[in-house]
């Protein structure tokens, strides 16, 4: 408790300064910084490189940090609904401190939404959808894209 009755305030360091973490315990002085969906290397993005890694994660996975949906831990599968919030993440994230929602932002997502879902339905055409053909199909069909 504090002097106006709080405990929810984020405690700064002794320099006022606050320490941003994505996932290590700095100690008792730290704030949390909020990473939006879909940016799986933490770089402050959500680009190609996340969808890389989302797509070699594909299928059953335990913790991995590419099942992000549903919100908050995944449901233990990578799979399409886990592409889409990827997807709608789309662009540079939007900084976020002390629990509010990381978020995308950075425009570009609704037309790589658009890529991405016309090559998932072109190689769900051809291949069954997970298979290591079928997530082959994808990465090369996003890349091919996206020069």
């Amino acid at each position: 408790m504090d002097e106006n009755g709080t405990d929810t305030e984020p405690t700064p360091d002794l320099d006022r300064t606050y320490r941003i973490a994505n996932t290590v315990d700095l100690g008792s002085y730290e704030q949390s910084r909020e990473v939006c969906a879909g940016d799986l290397n933490g770089d402050g993005s959500v680009n190609v490189t996340d969808l890389n890694m989302l797509i070699a994660m594909w299928g059953s996975c335990g913790g991995c940090n590419a099942d992000i949906d549903p919100s908050p831990c995944g449901n233990g599968t990578v799979n399409v609904s886990d592409m889409l919030l990827l997807i709608s993440n789309y662009g540079a994230c939007e900084e976020s401190f002390g629990g509010g929602e990381g978020g995308g932002g950075g425009g570009g997502g609704e037309n790589m939404a658009e890529i991405i879902m016309a090559c998932y339905e072109s190689c769900e055409a051809e291949y069954a959808s997970g298979s290591p053909a079928f997530l082959d199909c994808l990465m090369q069909c996003i890349e091919a894209a996206l020069d």
